[in-house]
């Protein structure tokens, strides 16, 4: 492997790894904003790797096409469908934050 793909493997890496981190351990509103730019910068990053992955290496190999087909299929069904999950995911993560850090109880609630 190249360093081009190096980089996008690793950022891709870090990115994603840095969302799901905001995700479960998001206490705030900004943190799970956050966790959606990485979720939304980490899909461009894994396709871009397998693009560059596909179009230097698998030139050489023909015979690797429909191995090459399926992994990029599985790429783009990942950033396709994962995506908005991981979106929606971070959504109702925001909304169950949002309503516990507004919630007051009543002072007359036996605790």
């Amino acid at each position: 492997m190249g360093f081009v793909e190096v980089v996008f493997g690793v950022l891709f890496a870090l990115v994603f790894g840095t969302g799901v981190t905001l995700t479960l351990s998001g206490t705030l509103v900004p943190e799970f904003w956050w966790a959606r730019a990485c979720y939304v910068l980490a899909a461009p990053c894994l396709v871009a790797a397998y693009l560059r992955w596909r179009s230097k290496y698998l030139q050489k190999a023909l015979a690797s096409t429909s191995l090459a087909t399926a992994i990029g299929t599985l790429v783009i069904l990942s950033v396709v469908i994962g995506t908005p999950f991981l979106w929606r995911w971070a959504n109702v993560l925001t909304r169950i934050a949002a309503r516990s850090f507004y919630y007051q109880p009543p002072f007359d609630a036996e605790l």
